[in-house]
């Protein structure tokens, strides 16, 4: 089975909060993510803190799943449930036909360089060469039957949504979104310095 952190759910499962389509959608990914071979080492809604542009800390999230391969690199999963759309004409995403402010794909690749620039920081960049690690990006939808005939833009590519069907086989959908890194080599003592620096107190 895949290593997870958090080990149990962030969430109260008879709390206020599960009752939201997004936490519900995470709760059930979670649930099949701990599923994965052992390959695989997973971050469930990993936080972080940071400063605004006014000097205040505040929370942030890099993305709603980190999910590294022993081997592949790591992938950044942003997940929505409900009923997913892509309009071409627009290049905008709906979800239950509310037009969303920001792509998934985009907060995926967000929680990407978020994590890339805090690893390239000075305090960190001479325990670990984030550049060297294949990483890539994604979207889950796993209420949604993939779009047919959709023109994405050339930034994104199938193999990078995870629709209805394809999160049936979650973990052969995951190696194909893995084999879009052209370097496929992850050391695992990297692997242990993200574990450290996102849940070393969970370790």
């Amino acid at each position: 089975m895949a290593k997870v952190f958090p080990t149990i759910f962030v969430h109260e499962i008879n709390s206020p909060e599960m009752e939201k389509l997004g936490i519900q959608t995470e709760f059930e990914i979670y649930k099949k993510l701990k599923n994965l071979s052992d390959d695989f080492t997973i971050f469930c809604g990993p936080k972080f803190i940071r400063r605004n542009k006014d000097g205040d800390m505040r929370d942030g999230e890099y993305s709603d799943f980190i999910i590294i391969h022993k081997s592949m690199g790591i992938a950044f999963l942003e997940c929505k449930g409900g009923t997913i759309r892509y309009s071409s004409n627009e290049a905008k995403w709906y979800q239950n036909e509310k037009r969303l402010k920001k792509s998934p794909l985009q907060q995926a690749s967000s929680g990407k360089f978020a994590l890339r620039a805090l690893l390239n920081s000075p305090k960190y960049r001479d325990e670990i060469q984030f550049d060297n690690i294949p990483s890539i990006h994604g979207a889950i939808f796993p209420n949604t039957p993939g779009l047919n005939n959709v023109q994405y833009g050339t930034d994104i590519k199938p193999e990078m949504i995870i629709w209805s069907e394809d999160y049936r086989n979650l973990e052969n959908s995951l190696n194909k979104m893995f084999d879009l890194n052209i370097n496929k080599k992850i050391e695992q003592k990297n692997i242990e310095i993200i574990i450290d620096k996102l849940f070393g107190n969970l370790k």
